[in-house]
């Protein structure tokens, strides 16, 4: 396991546990943490029906500088500026955008809530 196997294996933990708090940002689909100095952000672009969504993760300094990134796939229009994940790190991108998503609009009580709303309809 390499040192962003870590990271992502952490940050799912985190996320998980509810310790780490993820906000949207300005880009559409994308969420950002901070963790000390620095900050994390991972975003989704989807493709269309056809095509997987793709996820790009990048580790942001405390200057504002995206110091390494990692990416599911080839980003339309931008190319891979980052290190291109390996299968196992793209499930686990694609988990860790979905449970910071999950995580920030409160999507499991807003679920319950429609349900017992639903049976008093």
């Amino acid at each position: 396991m390499n040192v962003m196997d870590d990271a992502l294996d952490a940050l799912l933990e985190r996320t998980r546990e509810g310790k780490l708090k993820w906000n949207p940002t300005a880009t559409m689909d994308e969420f950002v943490a901070s963790v000390g100095d620095v900050s994390i952000s991972i975003r989704e672009i989807s493709q269309g029906a056809l095509f997987p969504a793709r996820h790009r993760m990048e580790i942001i300094n405390s200057e504002g500088w995206a110091i390494d990134s990692l990416d599911s796939g080839e980003f339309p229009g931008e190319g891979n500026s980052g290190t291109l994940a390996s299968p196992g790190q793209t499930l686990k991108l694609g988990h860790l955008y979905e449970t910071a998503r999950r995580s920030r609009f409160d999507v499991q009580s807003t679920l319950d809530k429609l349900v017992e709303d639903l049976r008093h309809i």
